[in-house]
């Protein structure tokens, strides 16, 4: 008795389905990709339910003659490629010919297509195997819709996100594709709401300027370089500039989108130790080489290739990142706080209220809400058990108590004053400042949903902001610790890093503290801060208070020498 049996052919193209087509996202990756190679000028898709329900992309595009049309959804149908040696020369994005044989075995789709000059177009519905084919009026170009995505494998649909999540997916896809194909147009609706439209370019900075905005793209630095037949360009951030995630390294090989361990960590090893703790920098790197140095056809969905030789490519990446740097020398750039009593303190455009019952004075940032405090301190110093003596490099403190020499990093106690005031919900750490003028901001999809979500929490922590547009809100107030600070740059900062973190916690209360975590973080002044006699004898004193001299993430804050110790490094015992 045979236990070995020949699947049936529509149970083979399930299986391969589920290779191909993962979520709603791969659908479109694999349509786009396809517009892409069909020398498309404008591409649109409109999406409903997460694209779950509803999918319709149009380019306009060479479009598929009617016997192509008949053709391009059975397994292994491609233009691509021809014979074996065309698998080491590949110039296209796509070539497998399984992308529409996988989705039409999934879906219910439909497909217009009207071919370069000819007088009429076809249309092709795919209903459970079944083809019919008529003659349609269309644009020149491909139209193609997909319904009920995964309806006959009800296994996969349970797996997928809220309809919400998978739009996210969605909008991160087109635009990763987007960022490289600056010369094309696109356009992404969800439930008949423009989430991205980006016209055609001439330059690659120009797309930038579209998709991430004018601070970001102002302060990236050209990469260039060719070496061993390997050709990088693009833009990487200054280190200043860096992101709260490794999301925001944009990889294209060959006009391929991929995520690649190799390159990633070229881009980070160039910039050696000069990216702060917890930063990752954002770099788009075009890398062209020969086809044939390459293999494209190591994962189902393309997303990972295989160089011939990855510690060229490594070193390539690497010394390109590194020689960019060195030309354009970039530097943290520092601001300087203080002010004059009784004024106001004003940051870009920002100009902030003083608190009402606190005078305002001299002390910059997170202390200016204690500067009557500090003064009656300077009159009763002898109550604080800790001195300091010198502030070395901007960065440590070093202080004295009756027993000890102290080394403190500046950064780490502060952060962890934040975060214990955060946490215990202390009066002078919750209250908000207001700002003079209301800020607006726009966020991209993915940011706007994490700030949504975590609205009613940054609230309540003294940020006041409220929506005023799809993605867009206006900032009115912050907490008085973030006084003096750009409140664009740190809650973009702040929803970074909570994208970034809260991918691994689960229970209500981890993400509670990621939460209070992040915006210490981000609050705390920094390594580079000057700060005067009154505010470090204020910060050691309050870290001192703290539990356990360490930071939320676990660095030490704190060197204790005592002088017994010194006794005995000196002879003196």
């Amino acid at each position: 008795m045979n236990t070995i049996t020949v699947l049936p052919e529509e149970l083979v193209k399930k299986i391969s389905a589920g290779e191909v087509i993962e979520r709603p996202a791969s659908v479109i990756k694999e349509l786009l990709e396809n517009s892409i190679d069909a020398s498309a000028k404008n591409i649109s898709v409109e999406i409903r339910q997460g694209g779950i329900k509803f999918i319709r992309l149009k380019d306009d595009g060479q479009g598929m003659s009617k016997a192509d049309l008949l053709l391009c959804t059975d397994r292994h149908t491609t233009s691509k490629i021809k014979k074996l040696e065309d698998i080491y020369n590949i110039n296209t994005l796509g070539f497998r010919g399984e992308a529409l044989s996988s989705i039409s075995a999934v879906s219910k789709t439909e497909i217009l297509s009207r071919f370069k000059d000819a007088a009429s177009g076809y249309k092709l519905s795919l209903n459970g195997g079944k083809k019919e084919l008529l003659e349609a009026q269309g644009a020149k170009g491909t139209m193609i819709t997909v319904m009920d995505l995964f309806y006959n494998v009800p296994a996969r649909l349970k797996f997928l996100k809220s309809p919400q999540t998978e739009t996210g997916h969605i909008n991160d896809v087109v635009f990763r594709l987007a960022l490289f194909n600056y010369k094309l147009g696109f356009e992404l609706k969800a439930e008949g709401v423009e989430l991205l439209k980006v016209s055609p370019v001439k330059t690659l900075k120009e797309r930038l300027f579209q998709l991430f905005g004018g601070e970001t793209a102002n302060s990236l630095m050209e990469v260039k370089k060719e070496e061993d037949g390997i050709l990088i360009s693009g833009f990487i951030s200054t280190p200043d500039n860096a992101k709260s995630s490794r999301n925001y390294i944009y990889t294209f090989v060959n006009g391929r989108l991929v995520s690649d361990k190799t390159v990633n960590h070229a881009v980070s090893s160039g910039y050696g130790n000069i990216v702060p703790l917890g930063k990752y920098p954002l770099a788009v790197l075009f890398i062209k080489l020969e086809p044939g140095k390459i293999d494209v056809n190591v994962h189902p969905t393309k997303r990972e290739v295989k160089f011939s030789n990855s510690n060229l490519v490594h070193g390539v990446v690497e010394h390109a990142v590194k020689e960019t740097l060195l030309r354009e020398k970039p530097v943290f750039e520092i601001k300087a706080g203080g002010s004059t009593a009784g004024s106001l303190e004003k940051t870009g455009n920002n100009a902030y209220l003083p608190v009402s019952g606190t005078p305002a004075g001299a002390f910059p940032e997170a202390f200016e809400k204690r500067a009557a405090f500090v003064q009656e301190g300077l009159l009763n110093e002898d109550k604080y058990r800790i001195k300091p003596l010198y502030q070395a490099k901007n960065m440590y403190i070093l202080a004295v108590d009756g027993e000890s020499v102290l080394i403190i990093d500046q950064h780490v106690a502060h952060e962890k004053i934040l975060y214990e005031g955060l946490k215990e919900k202390k009066a002078e750490v919750l209250g908000s400042q207001q700002l003079l003028v209301p800020v607006s901001i726009n966020l991209e999809l993915k940011h706007s949903l994490i700030l949504k979500k975590h609205l009613t929490e940054l609230n309540n922590y003294g940020f006041e902001i409220v929506p005023i547009g799809k993605d867009s809100f206006m900032i009115n107030g912050v907490p008085v610790f973030l006084a003096l600070k750009s409140p664009e740059k740190i809650l973009i900062s702040v929803i970074e890093q909570l994208e970034e973190e809260l991918a691994g916690t689960h229970s209500i209360k981890d993400k509670q503290d990621t939460l209070i975590k992040t915006l210490a973080c981000h609050s705390a002044v920094r390594a580079g801060d000057a700060l005067g006699y009154e505010q470090m004898l204020l910060l050691v004193n309050d870290f001192a208070e703290c539990g356990l001299p360490y930071c939320p993430h676990g660095r030490p804050g704190m060197i204790k020498i005592t002088f017994n110790e010194l006794d005995k490094k000196f002879k003196r015992s």
